[in-house]
């Protein structure tokens, strides 16, 4: 249900930036707007090359100070910082573009690239800890992720932003 949640927050956010950079104060081109989504874009690559692979080291440790016993929640603790960011930077984008008029619109942009970060923190885990310890094959965790969690239950939230504020 997590990953659900944070699916349709982050589709609606990235699908609204045209209408946030597009509209005044910022009034950014498309191609402008395109470039923007750079932030998040970075903080995805940053988190799939340095700390994606750390999933193992950390898990790898905690097994063996655990006497060699494994357990799932031993890849936990990146998606627990992930966790963190999410809503941190969620609150920080949103206060930026509410002020926009006040904060420059760099700011939104450097916490959409925490905001990556934590989203690749939070779904590699979650993916991992799906395949390692349920021992699925990738069709399978492929099918069950995308029907049971992803598909059903993000369907209505493009609808909301238009519904929250009454356009």
């Amino acid at each position: 249900m997590l990953q659900a949640v944070i699916f349709g927050t982050m589709y609606s956010l990235y699908t609204n930036m045209q209408d946030i950079y597009g509209n005044p104060p910022y009034s950014f081109s498309t191609s402008q707007v395109g470039l923007l989504y750079l932030g998040p874009g970075l903080g995805f690559l940053t988190a799939v090359w340095f700390l994606v692979p750390r999933i193992d080291t950390v898990f790898n440790k905690m097994t063996k100070e655990n006497g060699g016993e494994s357990k799932p929640e031993f890849r936990l603790p990146l998606a627990n910082i992930g966790a963190v960011l999410l809503p941190v930077t969620l609150f920080i984008i949103a206060w930026t573009i509410e002020y926009r008029d006040r904060v420059h619109w760099s700011v939104s942009i450097i916490a959409a690239y925490f905001l990556g970060l934590g989203q690749v923190m939070i779904f590699s885990n979650r993916f991992r800890d799906i395949a390692y310890e349920l021992q699925l094959t990738q069709s399978q965790i492929r099918f069950r992720t995308t029907t049971s969690t992803l598909s059903p239950s993000t369907q209505p939230v493009p609808l909301l932003p238009g519904l929250l504020s009454g356009q």
